[in-house]
């Protein structure tokens, strides 16, 4: 029926939005770990060092923008903040972030390489939800229409880290790691998808 079609698109822009907020709320919790820890293991320039403190910046914002939707529309919508955020995906104390936590802590990547397959469907979601604007939620579409600026506008952050690391790191298990965290993280975002459904 149509008000089953409403609340199915309603859950769905829900579980797109708190799945980015989580996402980047993960980065910017492993931020030591993942990139300070490593620019002080391989040092760049200091254009390269305040890039990355801008992408940082940038990812807590989007992360703040999501869950400030959330909110807002639970309030809008009666519903306790509590009881919606328990039906959404969540990273924060998941195996995904256990597993991707023990890879950073032995010198892995593969943080970088999940949030570069994150911002790139970030991206695509943005393009997929432009032919709907006039029926979608105002709100909803300028959140993502201001996610998408500036996701294309540092999307390739992530990558440079990754191509940084792997070529300054010279230890055997960066070798391992290089052939291996790629594949972790797209198997973490699989599991990950499928245990949220």
């Amino acid at each position: 029926s149509p008000a089953q079609r409403l609340a199915l698109s309603q859950y769905l822009g829900l579980v797109i939005a708190q799945t980015f907020g989580e996402m980047e709320t993960a980065l910017v919790q492993a931020k030591d770990l993942v990139w300070k820890r490593n620019l002080e293991r391989f040092p760049v320039n200091p254009e390269f060092e305040a890039l990355g403190d801008q992408f940082l910046l940038e990812e807590e914002k989007h992360a703040r923008m999501f869950k400030r939707y959330l909110r807002v529309f639970a309030a809008q919508t009666g519903i306790k903040e509590k009881d919606l955020v328990s039906i959404l995906p969540a990273v924060s104390g998941t195996m995904l972030q256990r597993t991707l936590k023990l890879n950073s802590v032995y010198g892995g990547h593969a943080l970088w390489w999940v949030l570069s397959l994150v911002e790139e469907v970030s991206i695509l979601i943005y393009k997929q939800l432009v032919p709907f604007k006039a029926t979608l939620d105002p709100l909803y579409f300028e959140i993502h229409r201001r996610h998408f600026e500036e996701e294309v506008r540092h999307s390739p952050y992530s990558y440079w880290m990754i191509e940084h690391l792997y070529k300054r790191n010279k230890s055997p298990a960066n070798a391992l790691f290089l052939k291996t965290d790629l594949l972790l993280a797209q198997g973490l975002e699989i599991v990950s998808t499928l245990s949220s459904l």
